[in-house]
């Protein structure tokens, strides 16, 4: 009987000590920073864009849900598209006849939001982040730095890179110059103008640029709008969990997202196509 009893308490010693590592592993694993990505929520028709990895291979099956990662590209043509950046929440449109790319995409805890416009239009809700911009937007002739704004951006090759301030402000930098404008809330300007000076636009400015503009999907107002609260060093954020999503589909039913590295069963592999506005940045 002692024996049986002493068994009895060395096994729940055990379970003891076993819970607590399993609880320590738990921990740590949550503290882990969030990886970044940009999740396609949207599109008019998959078979008017691409996506395109970072050597320029297009994936053969475009889907909803499916998730984005430093490198890849879209290009639409008669299709408009939506994505929005995980962990942050800003979301970005991207009109038809566009050719955009993904430079980096910054996680919980390190990194910038990069992003090129080679040739077309887009418009972005950007998240409030602390401290300096967390964002950037590229074009062959200026750069736009971001903390949280609602902008859009046009790039006609050869002939206009403005970009436009909804709401918010933006230092937009002309490179060839050197020279940094701060744009706010109806301002614009134009990397192309020899004077590269803001300019404040009328109501119908505004709108004609904006037009067709509005996100379809995807909602402005679920943009957080306040900086999130820097974690204290030393300390571990509290573990969460969530439930796993359905899948994705290429019908145009949102589901889970999917990398664009492991597109579903039977989709053709990628194939290199050539690009309006060049495959070089």
């Amino acid at each position: 009987m002692k024996t049986i009893t002493r068994s009895f308490i060395t096994l729940l010693l055990v379970a003891c000590v076993m819970g607590l590592s399993a609880q320590t592993t738990s921990t740590k694993t949550s503290a882990a920073p969030k990886t970044a990505s940009a999740v396609l929520e949207y599109f008019d028709d998959n078979k008017q864009l691409k996506i395109l990895n970072s050597e320029g291979f297009e994936y053969g099956d475009v889907f909803l849900g499916m998730e984005l990662f430093p490198g890849d590209r879209i290009q639409t043509t008669k299709s408009t598209a939506e994505l929005r950046l995980l962990p942050n929440g800003s979301i970005i449109k991207i009109s038809a006849n566009s050719n955009f790319q993904i430079n980096s995409l910054k996680n919980s805890t390190k990194g910038v939001n990069e992003f090129n416009l080679v040739v077309g239009k887009i418009r972005t809700v950007a998240a409030k982040t602390t401290g300096t911009a967390d964002y950037q937007f590229r074009t062959k002739s200026a750069v736009a730095a971001v903390r949280g704004t609602d902008f859009g951006i046009e790039v006609q090759e050869g002939s206009m890179e403005r970009l436009i301030v909804r709401e918010g402000a933006i230092d937009f930098t002309q490179t060839s110059s050197g020279k940094v404008l701060n744009l706010t809330a109806g301002n614009g300007a134009d990397a192309w103008d020899q004077q590269f000076s803001p300019k404040q636009l009328t109501t119908q400015d505004l709108a004609d640029f904006f037009k067709e503009m509005d996100f379809v999907r995807l909602n402005p107002a679920t943009v957080p709008t306040t900086a999130p609260a820097e974690e204290p060093e030393g300390q571990t954020p509290p573990e969460t969990t969530s439930e796993p999503a359905g899948p994705a589909t290429a019908s145009g039913s949102p589901g889970t997202a999917g990398s664009p590295a492991n597109p579903p069963a039977g989709t053709d592999a990628p194939t290199k196509p050539e690009l309006p506005g060049g495959n070089d940045l």
